[in-house]
């Protein structure tokens, strides 16, 4: 007695196990977090070391390239880069394909903590792993109040917002520290021969707190503190700083100006014309996004009925809402597609048998959600859209052994003689047919970067749900159809006779015709495949990398030259807040296609976001909003540069990058300026910038060697300077909500620098300009590095429409960067973004679909005990991907990296019908049917099947075609291969597979004649009657 056997007598097991596997799907479903997509690492590892006061070739020398050298030779890292920034050096490590993340980050941290000799002054290095966590929310505080006010009230909402729960971090835009500022002059130090540290040391002084000790009595003891903290200008403005003999006091108002800011007088932060401050909260790793949304919107309501009418808090952005949208699409997809596959199986089966063939849907269902529960996932876009996927496919292996039983009822097997039968019959095609679709799944596994990532849990979730399947076809569904089924009634008759009559007259006739006239089917199907492969070679189906996704915002970016006034840039920045007025009026729409927008100014840039309305209300993409907004702002005075992108929504790159790397930084930009000039020349490439940071004047004081005479050093000259014009903080205070900064220092203008004097080696003093050269120059702000090279990133989007990265790509290889690499011989030149990613993933997918057809290959020889049957059921595959472009041609969609997974995950669909068609031929054969009979019969016998598992297939996977969530259509073309592949390959399995085994059959015909001289019958050279 096997265990199929054991499991049809005993049905308290089978519904047990049933009430488990979907008490278990429940659970985890109410459990299992909602995300709008998956979060995941993006195997890259940050190294972050501060370094107060250092200047960015500081920062270089002294932190980046000592932590290059640390990381240089770790194996699993295969690119370092670096950025050096003013007081703070961050490196970042990117993995290779299939390391543990985790690993690598422990092994790091012991690297950088074995680091001994990086600067007195630096801070411990915080080394983290850097994950793709896209913004949950975003919303605004803004109205007609002071910054100040604003400030306050926007720490508040932060703290409270910080309290609920699974809130953990609550960034804030347009925020600034608040300061007490003490500006005084070298002249007045000099008046009353002070020294800056006296005076600070006279703040301190006056603004002290202690707890000093305690009294004790014979009924309390009492604690001593000495308290006075002062708070405002005005309350410094009377430290006395001397006091002499006579009474007669210098207060500090008189030697300084003191009075109260913000840390930077140049930042301007607006929201839709009016001062503005907003925060924005990350999507949780582990909690439900949906569930933290709703505490925060719940608070943001609560939180805008305490305020007056000048002062609004606005949700300018919640990701829950698309979560929410996606939800309920991909689940009314979900239903619509289990209303139609119940609907396909009731017309082909009884409607006992379609019931719990159907019920196979909601079990398989939860053994995936309880997979994806247990790895901790969550259900998001990918996982749910896995789901869908799987939703046809589940049903396939219940509906080949509902259908087996039903043909051994009608034997006249007692049901339960029938249900083992039947089950035991299909048990090894089943389980190759389930292994080969695992199996087609699993390169997706391997796929690396972040669109590998970002797929994932599709393969999980499908072959979790594959398996449960398996468990419940073979070991649940024949107890529960073990009963002799009732008589059918006069409906259920009159279809059976009408299928029948389709099957046996119409199909038979069709399919006798193909037969008999093979050569001419095999000359059509090989023209229709040739077409198809002409629409790619002409261009009429085009690929690109990633699906083009309208987007919810849009950027607008200027640059200005160092130095530029604030009034000038801020004056240009609200010029391009007026041209969205413009942008609004330009489209005949009803609903203005801008909701609202910000913009920020601040040095040497200025940039404005538009948030437009859903792309349901409207009838413009966001790139021709963008091309409309470009033609209306056109060229800006006093600009270096303005660029205008768009949101993207999945992690795959920039369309065109390409990293030139060099030791010569003049070298380096000569070459990414004749890069950036080419592209200009293209149509269709659009927002063609560089990664180089702003220059800022910089103002270099070197000592000279009358200064090195006197005995002063560079390092006094350093001390000199920073104890004024580097505001030194006293200290910082707590004023209610509000954190204060006291901060001391020169006044901030030439003048000063020319009053300042330094103490030479022999106590006098004499002026600073008499032994240093100041030096004006521009100089990066920021230092990129890659690989232990200076780099540059040239970037650009395209326009899907006109140009592809493919094309524009081969177009610079044609001969541009070989030219290029002659006059810049010193310059590495590399391809990156979308198209490295495209190449890589590309190579991978091979890769993992070769292993995984020798790995079918393997199963379907082992099953059917053949090494030439496999090749003809492998034979079929192509013709999924011939189906899937002319999808693409019919729908007017390119083909993309998701239309090639769908092609993949389609292949072990495919193999499935093939399997069942030439298993049954061989079950013909050894009944003792002659080849060309077991052929028709295998033919008309799963004809059902066949047809019943392409359309449940095919119908559970068409509301996905009709997707138009922002985020969702990008799963559109993984539909469009499998929906439109299925449909072409089930015709072709249903007449090829024949031809193909006749054909073989031929072959083995002519090598017998060819090895003893004489021709043998159809019969004699088929192993399956030698197996009877």
């Amino acid at each position: 007695m096997n265990f199929i056997d054991w499991c049809v007598k005993r049905p308290i097991f089978c519904n047990l196990l049933m009430i488990f596997i979907l008490f278990s799907g429940f659970i985890a479903l109410v459990n299992i977090p909602n995300q709008s997509t998956p979060i995941f690492s993006r195997d890259e590892i940050e190294i972050s070391v501060l370094y107060p006061g250092a200047t960015p070739l500081d920062v270089e020398e002294s932190i980046c390239i000592k932590l290059e050298n640390a990381l240089e030779d770790v194996p699993e890292i295969i690119d370092l880069e670096s950025i050096a920034r003013e007081t703070l050096g961050v490196v970042k490590a990117k993995l290779k394909v299939r390391v543990d993340p985790y690993k690598v980050l422990e092994k790091i941290k012991l690297r950088v903590d074995g680091i001994e000799d990086f600067p007195s002054g630096a801070f411990a290095p915080q080394t983290r792993l850097r994950f793709f966590s896209p913004v949950l929310m975003r919303f605004v505080l803004y109205g007609d109040l002071s910054k100040r006010e604003l400030n306050k009230i926007a720490k508040n909402i932060r703290s409270e917002v910080m309290d609920l729960p699974d809130v953990d971090y609550v960034p804030t835009q347009g925020s600034e520290n608040y300061e007490v500022k003490i500006e005084i002059s070298e002249l007045s130090l000099q008046k009353y021969n002070l020294k800056m540290s006296n005076v600070s040391d006279a703040i301190k002084a006056h603004s002290f707190s202690r707890a000093e000790g305690e009294l004790k009595t014979e009924d309390h003891n009492i604690k001593i503190y000495t308290e006075k903290r002062l708070y405002s200008a005005k309350e410094y403005e009377t430290i006395p700083i001397i006091t002499s003999e006579n009474g007669i006091k210098i207060l500090l108002r008189d030697i300084a100006r003191v009075y109260e800011g913000f840390d930077n007088d140049n930042f301007y932060y607006r929201f839709n014309g009016l001062p503005a401050i907003s925060m924005k909260i990350e999507s949780p790793q582990e909690a439900d996004a949906i569930t933290v949304s709703r505490h925060v919107k719940k608070y943001l309501e609560e939180k805008k009925k305490q305020f007056p009418e000048n002062l609004k808090l606005r949700l300018w952005f919640d990701r829950s809402e698309f979560i929410v949208d996606q939800l309920i699409t991909l689940s009314n997809g979900a239903i619509t597609g289990a209303i139609l596959v119940v609907a396909c199986l009731s017309i082909f089966l009884t409607f006992r048998v379609s019931f719990w063939v159907a019920l196979g849907i909601p079990i398989s269902y939860a053994g995936g959600f309880f997979v994806l529960f247990l790895l901790g996932k969550s259900l998001n876009l990918i996982s749910m859209f896995a789901m869908i996927i799987a939703l046809g496919i589940v049903v396939d292996d219940a509906i080949i052994v509902g259908e087996n039983i039903t043909a051994n009822l009608e034997k006249g097997l007692s049901g339960r003689e029938a249900a083992i039968q039947g089950a035991n019959e299909m048990f090894l095609p089943i389980l190759g047919a389930v292994s080969t679709t695992v199996i087609a799944f699993v390169p997706l596994f391997f796929i690396p970067g972040m669109v590998g990532n970002w797929i994932r849990e599709i393969p999980i979730a499908v072959i979790a749900t594959l398996v449960t399947s398996l468990i419940e076809c073979m070991f649940i569904l024949p107890s529960h159809l073990s009963k002799k089924p009732k008589k059918p009634n006069a409906i259920r008759e009159k279809i059976n006779a009408l299928i029948d009559f389709l099957i046996q007259k119409v199909f038979a006739t069709v399919y006798k015709k193909v037969l008999a006239y093979k050569i001419i089917f095999v000359t059509l199907v090989l023209g229709i495949s040739l077409i198809a492969v002409g629409l790619i070679q002409s261009r009429t189906v085009e690929y690109i990398f990633f699906p083009e996704v309208d987007s919810l915002h849009i950027r607008a970016e200027l640059r200005f030259p160092s130095g530029t006034s604030k009034n000038v840039i801020d004056h240009h920045t609200r010029f391009l807040e007026k041209t969205v007025a413009k942008l609004n009026k330009s489209f005949p729409n009803e609903v203005p296609v801008v909701n609202s927008m910000f913009a920020i100014t601040d040095e040497n840039y200025g940039y404005v976001e538009v948030q437009l309305c859903p792309h349901r209300f409207r009838n413009y993409h966001s790139r021709e909003i963008i091309t409309k907004w470009e033609k209306i702002v056109g060229e800006v005075p006093d600009a270096i540069s303005i660029n205008f992108w768009e949101d993207q929504y999945a992690p795959t790159g920039i369309p065109i990058e390409i990293e030139l790397q060099s030791s010569n930084s003049k070298e380096l930009l000569s070459a990414a300026n004749k890069l950036k000039k080419e592209l200009y020349q293209m149509n269709g490439v659009y927002n063609i910038h560089d990664n180089s940071p702003p220059q800022r004047l910089v103002l270099s004081a070197n000592l000279k060697d009358e200064g090195i005479f006197l005995g002063i050093t560079q390092q006094d000259i350093s001390q000199k300077l920073s104890s004024g014009f580097g505001r030194q903080e006293v200290f910082k205070l707590q004023r209610d909500s509000e954190e204060v900064v006291v901060r001391l220092g020169y006044e901030q203008s030439a003048q000063e620098l020319n009053t300042l004097n330094i103490q030479a080696a022999g106590k006098f003093e004499i002026p600073l300009a008499n032994v240093v050269e100041f030096v004006l120059n521009n100089r990066a702000q920021t230092i990129l590095r890659k690989n232990k090279k200076r780099f540059l990133a040239i970037r650009a989007n395209i326009n899907d429409e006109l140009i592809t990265s493919f094309d524009v790509i081969q177009r610079l290889k044609g001969q541009f960067l070989a030219d290029l690499q002659k006059l810049h011989p010193g310059v590495v030149i590399s391809i990156a973004g979308q198209e490295k990613e495209n190449q890589q993933t590309i190579n991978y997918l091979i890769l993992g679909f070769a292993y995984a057809m020798l790995a079918i290959f393997i199963i379907l020889a082992l099953i059917l005990n053949s090494y030439i049957q496999p090749l003809i059921i492998l034979v079929i595959l192509p013709f999924g991907f011939v189906g899937a472009i002319y999808g693409h041609w019919m729908l007017h969609l390119p083909i993309s990296i998701m239309s090639l997974f769908g092609v993949v995950a389609l292949s072990g669909i495919l193999v499935n019908d093939s399997l069942v068609f030439i298993d049954q031929i061989n079950v013909e054969m050894r009944k003792g049917n002659l080849v060309n009979e077991a052929v028709f019969q295998a033919g008309l016998s799963r004809f059902r099947a066949i047809v019943i598992t392409s359309f449940t297939t095919i119908a559970g996977l068409i509301p996905t075609l009709y997707e138009t969530d922002l985020e969702g259509s990008s799963i559109i073309p993984m539909a469009v291969s499998i929906v439109f592949g299925l449909a072409f390959a089930t015709i072709i399995t249903l007449f090829l597979v024949p031809i193909l085994f006749l054909f073989v059959n031929f072959c083995r015909r002519v090598i017998y004649w060819l090895l003893k001289g004489k021709w043998a019958n159809r019969e004699n050279v088929e192993p399956s009657y030698k197996l009877t």
